[in-house]
C-alpha cells in the first residue's frame, strides 16, 4: 500500500508542477530543435526480475500525450505521456498502462516516474502468487538512467481460491528507450 501512496504523490507532483526550461535540462528543449522528439513514440525494451513473473522480458511504448491534448508550448509537456507495456516470463505474463513523465533529463542521468494499472496471469510457477491465477492491480515505478524499479499491489480476480488473494508486487530491471 505504501507503493501506491508514494506513486500517487509522485504522479500528482508530476502533473501539477510546472517547470521552467532551466530546470528541465542544461539545454532547453525546443520543439523546433533538430531531432526534437516532441510527439514521437519511444519504444521501451528491457528485462527484469520480481514478484509473480520471476525473470521476464518486456516491450512497451511511451507516447507523448499532454502536448497533444493541451496544445500548449510548455517545455514540460512533451515529456509527459502514456506508457503501455507487455511482459512475459517464467512466472506468467501481463500488461500494464498508465501515465509516465520524464522528471529530469540530462547527459549523465535521466529520471522518469510512472503509475500504472496492471493485469497479470500467472503460470504454474509464479513467485509469491497463486499459480494459474489472474491478478489486477496498480504499481508505481521510477527509472534512473536505465535502471527501473516498480512496487505495487494486486488482487486475485480469478483462479484457485486460498492464500495470496492480495499480493505485494515488485520488479527491478533494465529499461532501454529506443528512438529517444
Amino acid at each position: 500500500m505504501t507503493g501506491l501512496t508514494i506513486g500517487g504523490l509522485v504522479l500528482a507532483a508530476m502533473v501539477a508542477t510546472p517547470r521552467a526550461a532551466s530546470a528541465q535540462s542544461p539545454v532547453p528543449f525546443s520543439p523546433a530543435a533538430p531531432g526534437a522528439t516532441q510527439g514521437k513514440p519511444v519504444i521501451l525494451l528491457g528485462a527484469d526480475a520480481g514478484a509473480s513473473q520471476r525473470a521476464a522480458g518486456f516491450v512497451g511504448v511511451w507516447v507523448p500525450m499532454w502536448n497533444r491534448l493541451t496544445r500548449t508550448p510548455s517545455v514540460a509537456a512533451p515529456r509527459r505521456g502514456l506508457e503501455v507495456m507487455g511482459s512475459a516470463g517464467a512466472g506468467g505474463f501481463g500488461i500494464a498502462a498508465g501515465p509516465m513523465s520524464v522528471v529530469s533529463e540530462g547527459w549523465a542521468m535521466t529520471v522518469a516516474a510512472d503509475v500504472r494499472g496492471t493485469l497479470t496471469r500467472t503460470s504454474n510457477s509464479p513467485r509469491d502468487a497463486t499459480p494459474r491465477a489472474t491478478y489486477v492491480g496498480a504499481d508505481a515505478g521510477m527509472v534512473l538512467t536505465v535502471i527501473k524499479f516498480d512496487v505495487g499491489i494486486a488482487h486475485r480476480v480469478s483462479g484457485p481460491t486460498g492464500p495470496k488473494a492480495m499480493i505485494f508486487t515488485w520488479r527491478v530491471g533494465v529499461q532501454i528507450p529506443v528512438g529517444w
